[in-house]
């Protein structure tokens, strides 16, 4: 598994490619890649093994299970996977449009979170 400063710099540069990219899916799956890395951050700060999963709500949980603030971002799981990596079926550019600035707002919120509970 990778330091924490490795995933923190890999977090860092999906915000970067997020916030560089041309198209509103571009931007939701660039959301989607950070918010992951940073609760894997959470879990790697706490001496967790990060379970090998690209799922948001199964990360939530694992945090959730050590900090029971993580519970606020299960909302924003459903919007998150939309754009994970192990999709079935990729959102229309409709759907990213409608689906941007929540991917968005919730990367910001769950990076705000796990950067105020670790020393990344």
């Amino acid at each position: 598994m990778a330091t924490l400063q490795e995933l923190r710099q890999i977090a860092d540069e999906h915000i970067t490619g997020a916030q560089t990219a041309g198209n509103e899916y571009a931007i939701c799956f660039h959301s989607q890649l950070a918010a992951e890395r940073y609760l894997k951050i959470f879990l790697v700060s706490k001496g967790e093994e990060v379970p090998q999963t690209n799922k948001i709500s199964e990360l939530i949980e694992h945090c959730v299970a050590l900090d029971p603030e993580f519970s606020q971002f299960q909302q924003f799981a459903e919007a998150l996977s939309l754009f994970d990596v192990e999709i079935k079926s990729e959102p229309s550019p409709n759907e990213a449009k409608e689906m941007c600035t929540s991917t968005w707002d919730a990367m910001l919120k769950i990076i705000k979170c796990v950067r105020q509970k670790t020393e990344v």
